[in-house]
């Protein structure tokens, strides 16, 4: 583990029509591999299958401004080297975040080198990698749950990386001090097919495999550098953390064994578990529903937020074991099929009402 005194930008403005919210012009827009595809007239497979070189990573790809910025501030990983693409190192004089960055890497005596913007493109299989990346050791889940804790989320088969980061982002944002997540709470994956996307070796023997092989053929160089499969995650990935905007790497992310070892390590210390329910599945388990604004909570009083998986929300164990459980009601007056919320918009709902219920005077 690598520490740093800790170096973080001030808040910055958001740009006008000509540039982005992370300050990068539109000529710096890292495109998705779809609209490269359209623009260029090929298909995505002859898009990933060309031939353009990349280095060879000891670690994985962390990509992304203020991921690369948060685990250069937070140190929790080892490092091996920066990458950086010329018109973004060229923002160095007038952008903080990433002069920052390059003051990190210095004092640690980083490389940092430059790369091309299909050499980016390649590394991360086209995601939104802001142009610059960092080669890095894994960034694991906690094994230490801890009971102190005024606030925990608990995922209930959250596996979409772009939600898991989400969540993440909002818990980080509103106070809350520790994320769980049960092993074994979703499904094993066929690595094989894709294995450079595998969540990595923990989760999955098979998939661990599969990459070994594959990175034996030369056809892959980051480890990991996205993840879109659904297999048990044992490990935060470069996709998690790019989704939280860098809040994953100064999160405590804990792996529970289960939801009844976690529930009854958190209940023993007094903790209420608060889930989320529409009224008619909550009569299965004969509780009743509240509004959100009637959930009363205290200064001191601890709180687990249960969050479920983003198609059949939480399992019927998870659900049977919370204290209460809280609905949000639409306002739309239509008749649609849109009759529910995005989980990480929940857990921002949620985590706000919260944060802003312990600061009232008197709780």
């Amino acid at each position: 583990m690598t520490t740093l005194p800790i170096l973080r930008p001030t808040t910055l403005s958001r740009r006008t029509l000509s540039g982005t919210v992370d300050g990068s012009t539109a000529s710096d827009r890292p495109n998705l591999i779809y609209r490269k595809a359209k623009i260029t007239g090929k298909s995505l497979e002859e898009l990933r299958s060309l031939n353009v070189p990349v280095p060879k990573f000891r670690g994985e790809a962390v990509f992304g401004v203020y991921p690369v910025l948060e685990a250069l501030a937070t140190g929790a990983r080892d490092f091996f080297g920066l990458y950086v693409k010329d018109t973004v190192r060229a923002r160095s004089s007038h952008d903080e975040r990433i002069s920052k960055i390059l003051e990190h890497a210095r004092m640690l005596g980083l490389p940092v080198r430059r790369l091309t913007h299909s050499q980016f493109d390649k590394i991360t299989d086209f995601q939104l990698h802001n142009g610059i990346c960092l080669d890095a050791s894994p960034l694991r889940f906690s094994y230490h749950l801890s009971d102190m804790q005024l606030t925990t989320v608990y995922l209930d088969n959250v596996l979409d990386p772009g939600n898991f980061g989400a969540i993440a982002r909002s818990a980080l944002f509103f106070g809350c001090e520790q994320i769980a997540y049960a092993e074994g709470r979703g499904k094993q994956c066929s690595c094989q097919e894709n294995p450079i996307a595998c969540f990595g070796e923990d989760s999955c023997p098979s998939g661990a495999v599969a990459l070994r092989d594959f990175l034996g053929r030369g056809k892959a160089t980051a480890i990991d550098a996205h993840s879109e499969c659904s297999c048990r995650p044992s490990r935060i990935t470069p996709a998690m953390s790019k989704a939280s905007c860098g809040a994953l790497e100064c999160s405590r992310v804990v792996r529970v064994p289960s939801f009844l070892s976690f529930h009854k390590t958190l209940k023993s210390a007094g903790a209420v578990f608060v889930g989320t329910s529409d009224a008619v599945s909550a009569r299965k388990f004969g509780k009743p529903t509240i509004e959100l604004n009637e959930l009363e909570v205290q200064s001191g009083q601890k709180l687990v937020v249960v969050l479920g998986d983003e198609g059949l929300g939480v399992s019927d164990e998870v659900m049977n074991n919370c204290d209460i459980l809280l609905s949000i009601s639409s306002s739309c007056a239509k008749q649609t099929s849109v009759n529910s919320l995005n989980v990480s918009v929940v857990a921002g709902i949620l985590l706000h009402h919260i944060a802003a219920a312990r600061k009232q005077p008197g709780k």
